[in-house]
C-alpha cells in the first residue's frame, strides 16, 4: 500500500468539504463489497487500509484497490492522469511479490468517471497479459522501471471506471439495498446504510497498517498482538457487518432468538394470565420467548432513530393488536382451555398477510406473525389484555 504520511485520525467533521466527500466516496465504493460479504456472495472480508485504498478478500483471490477521484471539469481519465494511482499500485505489487503464500491477487484502480476514448488507459479496463508496446513503454516511464518489469506489473492491473460519482453514489447504494430488502421502507434503508457507512469510515480512520498488512497476509497465524489489534480495527467481515446490516437478509422473515429467563420472575402478569387460562407449559415458554423478541425489536428501532415518531407508531400497533386480541379472546372465553384456543386462533389470524398488514401498517414489527404475537404477549404482561380469564 502507499506509504505516504497521512494522518491516522478521522477526516474533519465538516460535511460541506470536498475532502470529506472524497473520503465518503471511497467508503461508498467499499460498501458494495461489504454488502456482498453480508449476502455471502463471494466476499469474505474488506480491510480498509486508509483514505485512498482498501483490500477485498474474495473466496478465490485478493483485490488490492486504489481509489482516485476527479472533478468533472478536468475531463476523462488518461494514462498520464492516472499515474499516481499506478505508482501506488506498483508499491503494493513490489511488496506482494515477496509473499509466496498469498495465492491469486489483482491490483484494481477505481476511477471516478470515465476513461478517455482512444487513450492507452483503455487497455487496462480489461485485465489481460496482452498489452500493447506503447502501454508497456509508457508504464515503464511513469514508474521508472524497465519494460520487462512493467510488462509483469500491468498483467495484474485492472482499471475500473465508475459511472457513479460522489454526488450520486449514496443514492445508488441505497437503491441496491432496496433491491436486496424490498420490504424495507426508505427510512429503514437509509438508517442501515448510514450506520454501515459510519462503520466503514471508522475502519478507515483507525491506525494505518503499513507493513502490518503484509505480515498478516504472509503469516496470519504469527502476527504480533499489536498487528492483530490493528487488523481487527480495519477488518470488516460478516460478523462485524451483521451488527449493522444483518436485518437486510431477513426483513420479511426475521430470525427469532431464543432468550433465556435470566432470573425472570416466573409469576409475571403474562404467565399468570396464561396459566389461569389453562395454557400449556410449552405455550407459556413460547409466549415468554416471543415477548422477548418483540421487546428486542422495539429496542433496536428506538436506538436506530429511524422513526422520529416511533412512540406514536408503537402505540398505534399496540392498539390494533389489542383490539384483535380482545375479539379473539371473547370468542373462546367459554371454552374449557381458553388460553390454548385463543393462542391458536390469534396466531393463525396473524399468519394471514392481510390481517398482519392491517395490524402493523407501518411495519414496526415487519408484519411478522411471530413478532406481532410477541407484542401481544408484551401488552398482556403490561395488564392491557388477557387470555380469556381476567385476573387482577
Amino acid at each position: 500500500m502507499d506509504d505516504i504520511e497521512l494522518t491516522s485520525t478521522q477526516p474533519p467533521d465538516d460535511t460541506g468539504t470536498d475532502t470529506l466527500r472524497r473520503y465518503k466516496y471511497q467508503a461508498a465504493l467499499a460498501f458494495r463489497y461489504c454488502l456482498d460479504c453480508v449476502l455471502d456472495d463471494g466476499v469474505q472480508c474488506v480491510i480498509m487500509e486508509h483514505f485512498e485504498d482498501f483490500i477485498v478478500q474474495f473466496d478465490d483471490r485478493w483485490d488490492f484497490i486504489q481509489v482516485k477521484t476527479r472533478n468533472p471539469n478536468l475531463g476523462a481519465w488518461t494514462l498520464s492522469s492516472a499515474a499516481s494511482g499506478l505508482k501506488s499500485l506498483y508499491r503494493t505489487y513490489e511488496a506482494l511479490k515477496e509473499i509466496k503464500s498469498l495465492g491469486a491477487f489483482r491490483l484494481a484502480l477505481m476511477l471516478e468517471g470515465a476513461v478517455k476514448s482512444g487513450d492507452l488507459l483503455e487497455e487496462f479496463v480489461a485485465q489481460s497479459n496482452d498489452k500493447s508496446k506503447e502501454v508497456i513503454e509508457k508504464t515503464s516511464r511513469i514508474l521508472d522501471i524497465n519494460e520487462d518489469e512493467a510488462r509483469d506489473f500491468v498483467a495484474f492491473v485492472l482499471v475500473m471506471p465508475q459511472s457513479t460519482n460522489r454526488q450520486s453514489i449514496h443514492h445508488v447504494n441505497k437503491g441496491l439495498l432496496n433491491i436486496v430488502a424490498p420490504d424495507m421502507n426508505g427510512r429503514e434503508v437509509a438508517a442501515i446504510y448510514n450506520r454501515t457507512l459510519d462503520e466503514i469510515l471508522a475502519a478507515m480512520s483507525a491506525d494505518r497498517l503499513r507493513q502490518g498488512v503484509y505480515e498478516f497476509l504472509e503469516r496470519p497465524e504469527s502476527i504480533t498482538p499489536e498487528v492483530a489489534a490493528q487488523i481487527h480495527a480495519k477488518r470488516l467481515d460478516s460478523l462485524r457487518l451483521n451488527s449493522y446490516m444483518g436485518s437486510i437478509t431477513s426483513s420479511s422473515s426475521p430470525l427469532l432468538r431464543s432468550f433465556t429467563d435470566d432470573g425472570e420472575d416466573s409469576l409475571s402478569a403474562l404467565v399468570k394470565k396464561l396459566v389461569a387460562a389453562r395454557a400449556t407449559e410449552n405455550i407459556v415458554k413460547r409466549a415468554k420467548m416471543l415477548r422477548a423478541n418483540a421487546s428486542h425489536r422495539q429496542m433496536e428501532l428506538a436506538a436506530s432513530n429511524i422513526y422520529w415518531d416511533f412512540e406514536q407508531r408503537l402505540e398505534d400497533v399496540c392498539e390494533r393488536i389489542g383490539t384483535l386480541n380482545d375479539t379473539v379472546v371473547a370468542l373462546h372465553a367459554d371454552k374449557d382451555r381458553p388460553g390454548v384456543e385463543a393462542w391458536n386462533d390469534m396466531l393463525n389470524r396473524l399468519m394471514n398477510s392481510s390481517i398482519a398488514q392491517s395490524v402493523d401498517p407501518n411495519k414496526v414489527f415487519l408484519q411478522d406473525a411471530y413478532l406481532l404475537m410477541g407484542l401481544n404477549c408484551e401488552i398482556a404482561d403490561q395488564c392491557f389484555t388477557d387470555w380469556g380469564v381476567h385476573i387482577a
